[in-house]
């Protein structure tokens, strides 16, 4: 085989060699988007038995409810709309330290006729068949709830230094947006009259509490957090007790209402594949009510490219005008709308050399009959003091050029009659 032929070869096994990489890491993308397993637990972004995109897509489906996601910071929620908006996998110290921007929207939009549902985190996330996994609990989630409860019987817990109001957050202020600038804290669970601690494991279902336990349809369900709700304030009304405990509750607030859960996992795709709990979900979510799904919380935002904008400000006519006068360009300068017209006597000169171009430039200028006498006259010119010639000579062959004859002479015979006067 010859070299071409080789390094040909080798191009292409090294195309196909890319094409096929490039094919699988589009293949490996395309199933972690479509699991959705790249984002948190309990997000509606997820379809494995984790997520809980199955509550969000039958929601959807049902056309008579409302849905969307919030990707938004909180406080830019619309308070005067009736909605439900659902927080699920809340982590147990969220609201004890809560932005003061973020606290006074959602307790404004409670009060304004919306209903406010947060879910505290699962401490045990389902595996791929929807059941409890063999990690037991996380060590990382136990110590962040014994650090929440001792801040919930004194001072405000704070789990984490990405909650703690420092002097990094104040020299980074400046550099961040104004939906990332820190602002005050406020401890939303003390505001709205609970606690919450930590009880110890336990494997048994969650029942209806006595005081609703007459609503049809509401049974019993299996709960996989050990977090209970403590010192509630009158208001609030127990709906799902553990051995006692509450871990369910909701409570009136203005023209509103607050539900609050212990665990998140009756909302998930496993438990609705598993052990779903149709009359749990709408008692939880409400009726007739548009539902957000709060996904801010988990790091979710939503950030607008160009196409965005020029959808947001209307801006797909002159997108278009742009797209049409860039094709009109290419179009006029790749082609002539009418030919363009040829120049008369225009043509090109090739195979001549200096002397043929200098022949014809006096074919056009010197007429024939006075060719000889142009010649003798440039001799004359550039032979200095007659070159030795006598006088009489050049005279003669002034003669042969027809200076004192009117009749042209014939140049050929008097340039060999010249040379032979002159080879004398």
């Amino acid at each position: 085989m010859s070299d071409p032929l080789k390094q040909a070869g080798k191009r292409l096994i090294f195309v196909l060699l890319l094409l096929l990489f490039l094919i699988g890491v589009f293949r490996i993308f395309t199933l972690r988007f479509t699991r959705g397993d790249i984002y948190p637990p309990h997000s509606s972004f997820r379809s494995d038995p984790q997520g809980c995109r199955a509550l969000h897509d039958a929601l959807v489906h049902t056309g008579k409810v409302g849905v969307q996601r919030n990707v938004r910071p909180l406080h830019r929620l619309d308070t005067t709309e009736r909605a439900t908006v659902l927080a699920a996998g809340m982590e147990p110290w969220a609201l004890d330290s809560l932005s003061a921007r973020n606290f006074e929207t959602l307790d404004a939009l409670v009060k304004h006729g919306g209903r406010l549902v947060v879910c505290y985190r699962s401490e045990k996330t389902g595996a791929a068949d929807g059941k409890d996994n063999d990690s037991g609990e996380n060590p990382e989630t136990r110590k962040t709830l014994e650090k929440s409860d001792a801040g919930v019987k004194g001072k405000t817990s704070e789990p984490t230094s990405g909650h703690k109001n420092n002097g990094n957050n104040k020299k980074n202020a400046e550099s961040q947006s104004p939906d990332l600038i820190p602002d005050t804290r406020v401890n939303a669970a003390r505001k709205w009259g609970f606690k919450v601690q930590m009880n110890e494991r336990n494997e048994r279902s969650a029942q209806p509490a006595s005081v609703i336990s007459g609503r049809p349809g509401l049974q019993a369900q299996s709960w996989r957090s050990s977090l209970i709700f403590t010192d509630a304030a009158p208001p609030w009304k127990p709906v799902y007790v553990l051995d006692g405990k509450v871990v369910l509750m909701e409570r009136n607030l203005g023209k509103g209402s607050l539900v609050l859960a212990s665990d998140s996992y009756f909302l998930s795709n496993g438990a609705l594949k598993n052990e779903p709990n149709p009359t749990l979900l709408a008692y939880v979510l409400g009726r007739g009510n548009p539902v957000i799904f709060e996904e801010f919380h988990f790091g979710i935002r939503s950030e607008p490219g160009v196409a965005g904008l020029v959808k947001r400000f209307g801006l797909q006519n002159v997108a278009w005008a742009l797209v049409l006068f860039c094709l009109l360009y290419v179009w006029k300068n790749a082609g002539y709308f009418v030919p363009p017209r040829e120049e008369e006597g225009a043509g090109t000169v090739s195979g001549r050399d200096q002397a043929s171009g200098l022949a014809s430039l006096y074919k056009r200028h010197i007429p024939a009959g006075n060719l000889l006498g142009v010649c003798v006259r440039e001799w004359e010119k550039t032979t200095p003091s007659g070159g030795g010639v006598d006088e009489t000579v050049i005279q003669q062959i002034r003669n042969l050029a027809g200076e004192k004859d009117t009749s042209p002479p014939d140049p050929v015979a008097g340039y060999r009659a010249i040379k032979k006067i002159l080879s004398e």
